[in-house]
């Protein structure tokens, strides 16, 4: 994940990110909601089902192993296409530069802050 993202952003600067599981069943997908306070958020589809995520100007079809990363003020949500009964996975990521964490601290304090996140190192380490 870490040279896909350095890929995607095209320089070595600092950055930083955090990641959870989204394990959601059918009645419970994401609602609409957006991810302001980072650079870049991303998801990878680990079992997306037959579902979608609707962004405010376009959709995409979630496929196993499919890597999305774009920005983070757009809202979406999820779609369900087909009812399924095993819990929709995938693993959500946000992506923050040195400048962006620096305002975070300036904002909220060092202590308020959420310190999950992780080096994303130089891409020929």
């Amino acid at each position: 994940l870490q040279k896909i993202i350095r890929k995607f952003v095209k320089h070595n600067k600092p950055l930083w990110y955090q990641s959870w599981l989204n394990f959601d069943y059918q009645d419970k997908v994401l609602k609409w909601h957006n991810h302001i306070e980072c650079d870049y958020h991303g998801y990878i589809s680990i079992r997306p089902h037959n579902t979608e995520t609707q962004f405010e100007n376009y959709t995409i079809k979630n496929k196993v192993g499919n890597i999305y990363i774009g920005d983070p003020y757009l809202k979406h949500r999820v779609n369900v296409i087909k009812p399924f009964s095993t819990p929709r996975i995938t693993l959500g990521f946000d992506i923050i530069s040195e400048k962006s964490i620096k305002s975070l601290y300036k904002k909220y304090g060092k202590i308020n802050i959420n310190t999950a996140y992780i080096p994303i190192y130089e891409i020929n380490r």
